[in-house]
């Protein structure tokens, strides 16, 4: 069985191969599933849906990183974190 590292080594050689068979602006995407498991190709993977995806340029340095999808309870951790800092900011200002 390959490391991680190895793993992950391996699928951006290969994102670079594919990439080069295309045009030369062409962007590869490597991931990682919720359970460690690497994905590569020519389009988003589909297995990563709900994970950050890494965006590739040709020669293999990194381009971008597509965020996962916001869920429903980061959504409200995110909402509950906001009002928090609201409410000690506003009890900051009354001392």
């Amino acid at each position: 069985m390959m490391n991680t590292r190895s793993t992950y080594g391996a699928l951006v050689a290969l994102s670079m191969s594919l990439s080069l068979c295309g045009v030369a602006d062409a962007e590869s995407f490597v991931c990682k599933d919720s359970e460690g498991h690497a994905y590569a190709g020519d389009q988003s993977p589909q297995e990563c849906k709900d994970q950050e995806v890494e965006g590739l340029r040709s020669d293999g340095a990194h381009k971008r990183t597509i965020p996962a999808p916001v869920t429903r309870s980061s959504e409200l951790s995110l909402s509950f974190s906001k009002s928090r800092a609201l409410k000690d900011d506003e009890e900051l200002a009354q001392r």
